[in-house]
């Protein structure tokens, strides 16, 4: 044992004091001395030398995690004398302290944050990551409002019950930190009563995107997205499927489900419409050899162009994660050039604020679920990789099109506006806009087949609402991966392995 001014020494580490004791281990508050860096180490008890691997193998998986919310870790030592690991000390108070302490949080802050834990439990899910029950201990607030939250993970694959778990807790854990007589108050309690599984109606568990697009819908409320006002009622059911709008009576405890559709019915010409579910992704199958095409893999593809909606979270996240004291240049491509500014479309202050209330931008109206516009391929590329996606290729883009390629090369193309899943611009495999609407980046440089020794160019596919002969076979070679237009956005590829 080492000792530095009457402290444990362990590597670069100078304990300070002991904050949690398990039967495996010892976490502490400590020194990084060599940068002099406040961090918890945890440390495997040396009469638990037995378990090593065990411990060694939740270090892996949580030095795995890249996310900005999420604490990092910095060193694992193993050795036949030490065995223990160094992670990030989050800033801030914990939410269990706040709680203790008696500090509530009004009902939009809570929203944000609940938004936040929601995105990360299903990056969990997406990547089959288990983790160790979560417990407000966990959640951390800076005083610029910036959430944290520990590194929950540990080795082994996701458990079905794992996200259930989680969110039954919190549904619980939060109630006493919800401030009492604010707008929104009694939305927020009836959402975590949702949490909880108290439904009248015998509804499924929410699933942590449900969770996502209620906060939305309680934040648009709160700060007065929508033209009418929400009349302040707790919900009292999740939004069924295809369940028909009629004339409901307004009594009792009426729904804030209820109230969106009455909102969808009511609202004035010149306010925002109602948002659809959006579909997800479609599953692409693997293709063979095909004239002198490589073979494809399987792939996912978006099955809608990236909307505004989407893309604003995106650059909230940049936001996030400067806050954090991160780089937001983290998702740029390698190739970006210095000088670029950021990521924000052209016009984009107007085309967001008109997207919100369902306005008329630049001739047209539009909304959140609108496809994203006046992006060049380098914030395409950089959404994409946020997104742990891609851009499509123009073989993914043919093997989308699959059997229907001559049929949509002569169907109606889409206008540019909401997303609509019955439009007539779509894939037998239901995959939208491929013909109009907008056209759309793609990842690689392409030659002209009327010039195939050409040199080749950027490849823009699929066409726009600004083209009277577009389909979803048009094709246009570009010089600049610089270029913004109106009518120009795109889609996103995830690999299935």
């Amino acid at each position: 044992m080492t000792l530095h001014d009457g402290k444990r020494v362990i590597g670069d580490y100078r304990l300070q004091q002991m904050r949690l004791e398990t039967p495996m281990s010892l976490q502490w508050e400590a020194e990084q001395v060599s940068v002099g860096r406040r961090v918890l180490v945890d440390e495997l008890k040396t009469d638990a030398f037995a378990q090593r691997a065990r411990f060694m193998a939740d270090v892996r998986a949580k030095a795995a995690i890249d996310h900005p919310l999420i604490a990092s870790v910095y060193e694992a030592v193993d050795s036949e004398e030490q065995c223990y690991y160094a992670y990030e000390y989050l800033p801030g108070a914990s939410l269990e302290v706040r709680r203790e302490a008696g500090e509530p949080m009004n009902p939009l802050e809570l929203t944000l944050l609940m938004r936040r834990v929601a995105e990360i439990h299903i990056m969990f899910e997406r990547n089959g990551q288990s983790t160790a029950p979560m417990n407000l201990e966990h959640l951390h607030v800076d005083s610029t409002g910036v959430l944290r939250v520990a590194n929950l993970v540990v080795d082994g694959e996701r458990g079905p019950d794992e996200s259930a778990r989680d969110m039954t807790y919190l549904g619980r854990a939060l109630l006493p930190l919800v401030a009492d007589g604010k707008e929104g108050t009694t939305r927020m309690l009836t959402l975590l009563a949702w949490m909880r599984g108290e439904t009248d109606d015998g509804s499924e568990p929410l699933s942590w995107q449900q969770v996502i697009e209620l906060c939305a819908r309680i934040e648009r409320q709160l700060t007065g997205e929508p033209t009418i006002r929400m009349i302040e009622t707790p919900i009292t059911a999740p939004l069924a499927k295809n369940r028909p709008v009629g004339l409901v009576a307004v009594t009792g405890l009426l729904g804030l489900a209820v109230l969106l559709l009455l909102a969808r019915k009511l609202a004035e010409d010149d306010g925002p419409k109602g948002r659809v579910e959006l579909p997800v992704p479609v599953s692409v199958p693997a293709s063979p050899a095909d004239g002198g095409r490589a073979a494809l893999p399987a792939f996912l593809i978006s099955a809608h162009e990236v909307t505004i909606g989407e893309y604003h979270e995106f650059l909230l996240r940049l936001d996030d994660l400067k806050r954090a004291g991160g780089n937001p240049a983290s998702f740029d491509h390698s190739e970006q050039p210095a000088g670029k500014p950021g990521h924000e479309p052209d016009d984009w202050e107007n085309l967001l604020a008109a997207a919100r209330k369902g306005k008329v931008w630049n001739g047209y109206r539009v909304s959140l679920d609108t496809p994203v516009v006046g992006v060049d391929w380098w914030d395409a590329t950089a959404y994409c990789l946020w997104r742990k996606g891609r851009l499509p290729s123009e073989d993914e883009w043919l093997a989308t099109l699959g059997a229907d390629r001559e049929q949509l090369g002569k169907i109606k193309p889409a206008a540019w506006g909401s997303i609509n899943p019955q439009t007539e611009d779509r894939s037998s495999n239901q995959v939208l806009n491929l013909a109009g609407s907008v056209s759309e980046w793609t990842r690689l440089q392409t030659a002209d087949p009327v010039n195939p020794l050409g040199a080749k160019k950027w490849l823009v596919l699929g066409g726009s609402y600004k083209q009277s002969d577009g389909h979803a076979l048009s094709r246009e070679w570009l010089d600049d991966r610089g270029l913004r237009r109106d009518d120009l956005g795109f889609r996103v590829v995830f690999d299935t392995q």
